[in-house]
């Protein structure tokens, strides 16, 4: 890992008194602590000012599934293995259908069971782990920019990129993006250490953490261009010829490999039939928009300026400095992942250049300082112009970030749980993916794990594949449908009716529960965004008139193995 930058020991031409080594050394940890702490004060203060705490896991369609996921890996490391995983696994989704660690490589959910076992998986818990993970990108960010520039720029790099709209969004959602962003730097920054001193250590750090964030979220293979690009553009070639330039690769190979071969479902990104490198033509100008959208136009333009200055340096110099070199490359590997494989164009993949492009703003604004017109301006007016325009900048990124969205399904947890009353109810939920998400991740927080179970109306009442096609009817008829919902039974329906362009099948429970308005009995209203410009639309809710419950083993017969069979669906 990059040092701050800060000097151990006595200046040139002196001895150090005895013990000052060790002096010096504990007052850099304890400016490295007092950085972290300042950039975790911001990172939870950002989370607060987005409305994170008092909202669902729902801002994007993966949030719930990330949570439920990290949650059942609690609970089963909690348990201690007294259940065979795959049984585990198949319960938990039964109770709670949004478990995905087929879908997901592990690491994120053991980082989430990590952090939760100590602290409790409460909202506030999991959102002090996200802060926290943010504020650690800051700090290595901060280190990086130290290194090469000054403790005044690497502060100023890492509070600013804490700001920027995409890592504002990626800090106050539990997604994986931050935590494989993380681990995709740290490996470049190990692999530009191998640039420069050859050292197998490095080249094998360099494997180490490229397996954590390919094993964190699938585009962490980005980071498999690092190394053939860095030594083209740093002019070392004969690295290639080495045992430890392939160190890496074998390692990744090892740690990997099993997974994403062995998994069902691991390879859900292999996606070439679905575009491919069809996509190069027509995605580069979508891409320098999307950079601008989400990092901000005045970080993307000075990385610009930085990138060429750099680029022109490395020309000059027949080759390019070694951290700057793996930096470039690894810019461009997460670029051409983006353009050539469809399902990596999420914007929030994004955030996997946050890092790359603070460092490379930064070049800018030193390309920018070195002009004629800067060197007539006194050294005192630069940096008071450098803090007005990074605190601009920084107001700005605030301005630019809407709240997180809340949906209304907390309070219904709250009081489907708090009315359960030491049973264990059946509930269906029919809304969007989101919404049916968001109730499902909201219950499981709130429960005495096992014990609701939460049907989707996706699932239970239509079919279709992970991504939304393939979408079909299972049950044509409200007499169907009726028949389905008292054989497991279910008691309680949860229908959010402000979902613009209901699916079929909610239309056709809709009609059920006005054709047996004896059963179904309205017993609660919610407002889907409390205060908020939808405030009149509504979730209701209905009671099953009659419920009696049944074994868990007659719910599952009834609503048959398929659902069990790809965990994660």
């Amino acid at each position: 890992m990059w040092e701050c930058g800060l000097k151990v020991g006595a200046s040139p031409g002196t001895s150090p008194p005895p013990g000052g080594g060790r002096i010096q050394a504990g007052r850099h940890a304890l400016l490295r602590i007092a950085v972290f702490l300042l950039f975790l004060a911001v990172a939870v203060g950002l989370q607060w000012r987005g409305g994170a705490y008092h909202s669902e896991f729902a801002s994007q369609s993966d949030e719930p599934a990330h949570y439920v996921t990290g949650l059942m890996v609690r609970d089963f490391v909690a348990g201690l293995g007294q259940t065979p995983p795959l049984e585990f696994a198949e319960t938990y989704y039964l109770h709670y259908p949004k478990v995905a660690i087929g879908h997901w490589p592990p690491v994120f959910y053991v980082v989430q069971a990590a952090w939760t076992l100590p602290f409790s998986a409460s909202r506030t818990s999991i959102l002090l782990l996200m802060a926290t993970l943010a504020a650690l990108l800051a700090l290595l960010v901060c280190d990086a920019a130290t290194r090469e520039y000054s403790l005044g720029y690497g502060i100023g790099a890492g509070l600013l990129m804490l700001s920027i709209p995409l890592v504002q969004v990626s800090s106050r959602a539990v997604m994986a993006e931050v935590l494989v962003t993380i681990f995709a730097l740290l490996a470049t920054l190990a692999f530009g250490r191998y640039l420069r001193t050859a050292n197998w250590r490095d080249s094998l750090w360099f494997g180490v953490w490229a397996s954590l964030a390919i094993m964190t979220k699938g585009t962490g293979i980005a980071l498999a261009l690092v190394p053939p690009i860095s030594v083209l553009i740093t002019g070392r070639l004969g690295l290639v010829r080495r045992f430890s330039f392939c160190l890496s690769a074998l390692l990744v190979a090892v740690l990997c490999g099993p997974w994403y071969c062995l998994m069902p479902g691991a390879q859900h990104e292999a996606v070439l039939k679905y575009g491919g490198f069809g996509m190069l033509i027509r995605s580069p100008a979508n891409e320098v928009a999307e950079i601008a959208r989400y990092a901000g136009m005045a970080v993307g333009l000075l990385a610009l300026v930085g990138l060429v200055e750099r680029t022109v340096r490395a020309w000059r110099r027949a080759g390019c400095a070694p951290m700057w070199g793996a930096a470039v490359a690894f810019a461009v590997s997460v670029v051409a992942m983006r353009l050539s494989v469809p399902t990596s164009y999420s914007s929030r993949n994004l955030m996997l250049l946050v890092p790359p492009l603070m460092l490379f703003s930064l070049a800018g604004v030193q390309f920018l300082l070195r002009t004629r017109l800067a060197a007539r301006v006194s050294s005192r007016s630069t940096a008071a112009v450098l803090v007005v325009g990074a605190s601009i900048l920084f107001v700005w990124n605030l301005l630019a970030v809407d709240h997180k969205p809340y949906f209304g399904y907390s309070q219904v947890a709250r009081d489907l749980v708090s009315q359960a009353a030491g049973r264990s109810p059946v509930v269906l939920v029919s809304s969007d993916p989101r919404g049916e998400g968001a109730l499902i991740s909201e219950i499981a927080m709130l429960d005495e794990r096992p014990g609701f179970m939460v049907l989707r109306g996706h699932k239970m009442l239509a079919n279709s594949r992970w991504q939304g096609g393939g979408y079909e009817l299972l049950y044509q008829t409200p007499e169907e449908q009726m028949r389905f919902l008292e054989a497991v039974p279910v008691d309680t329906l949860v229908m959010d009716m402000s979902s613009r362009g209901a699916p079929a099948h909610q239309k056709i429970l809709e009609e059920t529960v006005k054709r047996y308005p004896d059963r179904w009995r309205l017993a609660g209203l919610y407002p889907k965004n409390a205060g908020g410009e939808n405030s009149e639309r509504e979730i209701r809710v209905y009671r099953l008139a009659g419920f009696e419950p049944k074994p868990l083993s007659r719910i599952r017969s009834e609503i048959g193995p398929g659902i069990l069979q790809t965990i994660g669906r």
